[in-house]
């Protein structure tokens, strides 16, 4: 299958909290700078009490980037144990090796996985809070009194494979007009009428009325699974 089927995490906020194992980002950096140290030397840091990345530093964005801050070792030594020299020497070469990696050596995926999801979501309502306000299109011809939507989705071709690209549009109407797409591969029908319920519930200031063939193709598509016969 081209590109091959891959299934990913939708969340990877714990990469920027830095909530992520030493020994497991030692092994990723390795895969791009051969030079860096190895898990050994994490042996260490993990014998002081040094288990996770965020105990070593935090990654914060500067200039558009992302990049690893380290902490000092006196300000994070455990109180358990006293840090031996073998630990404060491989302390700097891993602080080190992280400041000068790239975060997307650890996770797939767009930056946007990053962001924690419940703060991933205030983004997408506030964009699609203004995205219908810049659109120009106009609200529904028909009577709404700011409460009633309409919503639908179609995908071009309907007829597709989960291997074929294909194009999802959701659209909604009614105190205002909207219409959204989606291109890939890992898209299908549901998605677009999914798409277009949720854009109503952001959009409407008034508990809504919601018009939609949601169920309807929820019960094409499971049909066309079970090979039920559509003319019977």
């Amino acid at each position: 299958m081209t590109p091959p089927l891959r299934l990913c995490s939708t969340d990877q906020s714990h990469i920027l909290n830095s909530d992520v194992s030493i020994s497991h980002c030692l092994k990723l950096i390795k895969t791009h700078n051969i030079s860096s140290p190895n898990g050994s030397a994490a042996y260490s840091l993990r014998a002081a009490g040094f288990k996770l990345v965020k105990q070593l530093g935090k990654w914060i964005s500067t200039d558009q980037t992302i990049k690893f801050q380290p902490y000092t070792l006196d300000n994070q030594s455990p109180l358990c144990k006293k840090p031996t020299a073998a630990a404060k020497t491989n302390w700097k070469k891993i602080t080190t090796a992280l400041s000068r990696s790239s975060i997307d050596w650890f996770f797939h995926g767009s930056y946007d996985l990053l962001t924690p999801h419940l703060q991933r979501r205030d983004h997408a309502k506030d964009y699609i809070i203004a995205l219908a306000h810049v659109s120009n299109f106009s609200p529904s011809s028909c009577h709404h009194a700011n409460s009633a939507w309409a919503t639908d989705g179609s995908m071009i071709p309907a007829a597709s494979g989960i291997s074929d690209k294909k194009t999802v549009t959701a659209a909604v109407t009614g105190p205002s007009t909207l219409v959204l797409q989606v291109k890939g591969c890992n898209t299908s029908i549901l998605q677009g009428e999914q798409m277009g319920l949720l854009t109503a519930l952001v959009l409407t200031q008034s508990p809504p009325q919601i018009y939609t063939d949601h169920l309807n193709s929820t019960t094409l598509i499971d049909d066309s699974r079970t090979a039920i016969n559509q003319e019977r």
